[in-house]
């Protein structure tokens, strides 16, 4: 947790200060990153600082796959979990500041498609009620989530041999 403290810290300063990327500071952030991942027990983690049209910073450290040696790059593919919760609810607050949206909305005001929670057909699904994750909603016929995720990178066709036993189920779910 501290060496996460850490790393977010730096991005703090660098997003208060507005520093100028310059090719010293790149240099110093990198000797700073590698040194947090050389004394922590994290494995790898990937950098990428943007501004609103371009990438300032893109770089990898540490390993994507220990046993193998796989050097973690900007390029690697990470299953970012609930990290993308965090994100979520800071673009859907700016626009409770920006008077776009309201957290009370109705979601089938914003979707292209109707939301019903089957058990409160009569009931409104609300932004808020999402954001809380207290819709009543749940991830799929009972209640089965996906342990993993993929990245395809072409429409396959499963046969279900070629799957784990118990995913085909799951695969069918959320195909």
């Amino acid at each position: 947790m501290k060496i996460f403290i850490s790393i977010l810290l730096i991005f703090i300063v660098i997003i208060n200060l507005n520093i100028s990327f310059s090719q010293n500071f790149k240099d110093s952030l990198k000797t700073e990153l590698t040194e947090l991942i050389n004394n922590s027990d994290i494995p790898g983690l990937g950098v990428a600082i943007v501004s609103i049209d371009s990438a300032l910073y893109l770089n990898g450290f540490g390993f994507a796959d220990i046993e193998s040696k796989s050097p973690y790059t900007d390029r690697t593919l990470q299953n970012i979990g609930s990290v993308s919760k965090t994100f979520i609810a800071v673009a859907l607050m700016q626009m409770v500041e920006q008077g776009k949206i309201s957290l009370d909305d109705n979601i089938n005001d914003y979707l292209p498609f109707k939301v019903v929670n089957p058990f409160f057909p009569d009931s409104i699904i609300t932004v808020r009620m999402l954001a809380a994750h207290t819709s009543g909603l749940t991830d799929g016929e009972n209640d089965v989530l996906i342990e993993r995720s993929y990245l395809l990178s072409e429409k396959t066709n499963f046969k279900k041999t070629d799957l784990p036993e118990g995913y085909y189920e799951m695969f069918e779910i959320y195909n």
